[in-house]
């Protein structure tokens, strides 16, 4: 069955450069290391299946700004529960094995609040900085992506800071 449990949500998030943070007397509780994105050429819309480069695009865009040997432990990403969207992380699992050879952790908020849509990227970077805080996230640093309806794929690498 193909389907996904509709939500709604707003987010809002402080980005700031540590220094900022320090000079108000609190401490950042991750950083942005990389920002990449791709365009998806057979978009949901297009009534084909996912061709899974756009995606691809955006986390070799992570590899060539961090390290292209990384291998993540965590994902959070806006997976829903249609199986567009499952299939095109599929492809990435294959096409990118060697990125998700550690993997432990896949996290999908959509499981617990439904899908939110533009508000999922603030989501996944608010959910993984609390679990780097609490202790509960898998590595130093997780992967996050996106992927829109019309195309549009993004991922980030967000790292740990001691809090």
């Amino acid at each position: 069955m193909d389907g996904f449990i509709p939500g709604e949500a707003s987010i809002m998030l402080v980005l700031e450069t540590e220094s900022h943070a320090k000079s108000r007397g609190t401490q950042a509780l991750s950083r942005i290391t990389a920002f990449a994105d791709g365009m998806e050429p057979e978009p949901y819309s297009s009534q084909k299946t996912s061709t899974g480069s756009g995606l691809s695009d955006a986390i070799n865009g992570i590899l060539q700004q961090t390290d292209p040997g990384k291998s993540f432990e965590s994902a959070y990403c806006s997976l829903n529960g249609e199986s567009y969207y499952a299939f095109e992380w599929g492809i990435q699992l294959t096409r990118l094995n060697k990125v998700f050879e550690k993997m432990k952790d896949l996290i999908h908020p959509a499981e617990n609040c439904g899908d939110i849509g533009a508000a999922t990227g603030g989501l996944l970077i608010a959910c993984a900085s609390k679990a780097f805080q609490h202790g509960y996230n898998v590595g130093e640093e997780s992967l996050l992506w996106t992927a829109a309806d019309n195309g549009q794929r993004m991922a980030l690498c967000l790292q740990h800071l001691d809090c």
